[in-house]
């Protein structure tokens, strides 16, 4: 029986987006292809790097930033939706790995290779993997997304070790093994979501949050007019 690759890919993709191609559907066939152009673009541009809101030594990126808003669209959310769940995940994010590698965790390139080659071995029974192989089209091809996105899913790969830790989990990177029943499988999601909540909600004032919204809101602007 084929399943999604959810958990696996939903590592690698957490720029910003902890969701991918697997969770989202658009009426365009080329939709998925779309995405993962965009985001390339964003990967590639030369103002990725720019930083758009500091606080509390807390640092967003306008790449980053950008495509989780991105990550986020052609999932039936409102704008405000869209919004609000790309700053918690953008924010979630560089407080987890900050914490990650303030524990000491690293993330080896024979990890690295080992995931990449799971998601691989993975991909092949995958029942979205004409949806996943379009998203990688939009990188100009697989190994060109695995090239451009390495960082990124280093440090979500640290992460996910950082997570493992916090909540005793055993299993391997992915965070999931093939051996868990559905109920442990829950449980588990539910302790790593309170985890991130709490940690939203502490890494920032609600005065903080909001400047951060405006400074999404307008990139989200910039997003619209260039989809159009």
């Amino acid at each position: 029986m084929k399943k999604k690759i959810i958990s696996m890919l939903t590592v690698c993709v957490l720029l910003i987006i902890l969701s991918i191609p697997a969770v989202f559907k658009a009426n365009d066939d080329n939709a998925f292809a779309k995405k993962g152009e965009k985001i390339s673009d964003i990967v590639k541009n030369q103002d990725a790097d720019q930083v758009v809101f500091s606080a509390k030594g807390v640092e967003v990126t306008k790449g980053e930033l950008t495509a989780a808003i991105i990550g986020n669209m052609d999932q039936g959310k409102t704008k405000e939706e869209i919004i609000e769940s790309a700053i918690k995940l953008v924010v979630t994010k560089k407080s987890l790995y900050a914490e990650a590698v303030k524990s000491g965790i690293k993330v080896t390139d024979e990890e690295y290779k080992a995931y990449k080659n799971l998601v691989k071995d993975s991909l092949e029974n995958a029942e979205n993997k004409e949806d996943i192989q379009a998203y990688f089209d939009g990188f100009g091809g697989e190994e060109n997304y695995w090239k451009q996105m390495k960082v990124v899913i280093m440090e979500n790969l640290a992460i996910r070790k950082y997570m493992n830790e916090l909540t005793q989990n055993e299993s391997d990177i992915v965070g999931y093994s093939e051996n868990n029943n559905y109920d442990d499988i829950v449980q588990q999601q539910n302790m790593e979501q309170q985890i991130k909540d709490n940690v939203y909600d502490e890494t920032l004032s609600e005065q903080e949050k909001e400047k951060l919204k405006e400074v999404a809101g307008d990139l989200y602007e910039e997003v619209e007019k260039t989809s159009k």
